[in-house]
Formats: C-alpha cells, sequence, structure tokens
C-alpha cells in the first residue's frame, strides 16, 4: 500500500474522530476512537514512504513533513535524528496521538494541577505539576 493510501486512510478516520470530538474532550469519547488506532498502527516506515534519504536531506536535527490541517486536527510527519529532542511544550485543550514509524521515542508528559497568579513583585507563577509515567515505545 503506498503512501497516499495508508495516509488517506488514517486522515479519513481522523476526520471522522475528531470532527465528533468537542476541544478538551478525553481519549476515547469519540465512537470512532479505536478505528482511528487502527489504521495508525498499520502505518510503517515503508508504507507511509518513509526512507533512510529523508534523513539526510536537511542537516536541521528535527524536521517535519506536514501531512494536513483543518478546524479539528492537524496531522504531521516528524522526522528526529538519534538523539535528538523536541523541547518541552504544551497543547491545552488537545487531544495527540503519536505513532513512532521508525526506531524508538523516550517520552515524558506532564499535566498542570493549579497555575496561581503572576507575584506581583517577580513576575513569577507558582506551578503544580503531575508527572505522568514516562513512556518509551518502538
Amino acid at each position: 500500500m503506498g503512501a497516499p493510501a495508508i495516509l488517506g486512510r488514517v486522515v479519513d478516520a481522523a476526520m471522522r474522530c475528531f470532527n465528533e470530538l468537542s476541544v478538551g474532550s478525553v481519549r476515547g469519547e469519540s465512537s470512532h476512537y479505536s478505528e482511528l488506532l487502527t489504521v495508525m498502527n498499520q502505518c510503517n516506515a515503508a508504507n507511509v514512504n518513509i526512507r533512510k534519504e529523508h534523513f539526510l536531506i536537511s542537516k536541521a536535527p528535527v524536521n517535519y513533513m506536514h501531512i494536513m490541517e483543518n478546524s479539528s486536527f492537524s496531522m504531521g510527519i516528524f522526522l528526529l535524528k538519534a538523539g535528538c529532542s523536541i523541547p518541552l511544550h504544551d497543547h491545552p485543550g488537545i487531544n495527540g496521538f503519536i505513532k513512532v514509524l521508525r526506531g524508538k521515542i523516550e517520552m515524558g508528559s506532564f499535566t498542570v494541577r493549579n497555575m496561581s497568579l503572576p507575584n506581583s513583585h517577580t513576575n513569577h507563577r507558582h506551578t503544580e505539576m503531575e508527572v505522568e509515567p514516562e513512556v518509551v515505545t518502538t
């Protein structure tokens, strides 16, 4: 199956899943959630046409291949060279799906539990975070 076919199936499943969800919904609330996971689990580097040459095109440690975006979701492929990372960042109210196509990743996740207003003297905030269990996946 070529890249357009499998990615087209992922896009179609994502549209059914995310068009049904509202911002801030949680995993599993869409009746199409398991369908999306099933199609994503069929993806691999070969059938989405990711080859070793893609990592040699740029000297940058991380590259991004945009697939599509609409008002319900955004889809792309990150190409990370060995040993590289993406800085800690947030996506408030957003559901995320990650599929490793080649290699393995270590992923840390944090959930904000309480955030104070900035201190008027220092402009610092106090933030309480819950550290989610680290995930290593291939």
